[in-house]
């Protein structure tokens, strides 16, 4: 698994991945964005997020280690991607954050297929 991303939205919903184009369901979504959303303002900031990806790594060892094989290129496109999805306000709606956890699952499928 390239991003820790993916991992933390697959452990907070039981994800199971299926064929069709989407991997997480808005409502599968909707409950990690919840958990993400410390302020509860309806937007992820960066912050929140990074904060989100923090707390799994320092959780789960796996995820961690895995997360110290990305290259600067690997982080540099994760936050390339975030900030596209994030669009002009760099905040993720609970639409922009299940656009994102797709991506993400798509990428996990494909590096695991």
């Amino acid at each position: 698994m390239k991003f820790a991303l993916i991992a933390l939205v697959a452990s907070a919903t039981a994800i199971k991945l299926r064929a069709a184009d989407v991997c997480v369901s808005q409502a599968q979504s909707d409950e990690v964005f919840h958990q993400v959303d410390r302020n509860g303002d309806g937007e992820i900031s960066r912050g929140e997020l990074r904060g989100a990806i923090s707390y799994y790594l320092r959780t789960h060892p796996r995820a961690a280690a895995q997360a110290n094989q990305l290259t600067a290129s690997d982080v540099a496109e994760l936050k390339s991607h975030v900030a596209d999805v994030a669009g002009k306000d760099h905040q993720l709606n609970p639409a922009e954050f299940n656009t994102l956890a797709n991506d993400m699952c798509r990428l996990y499928e494909s590096e695991h297929a």
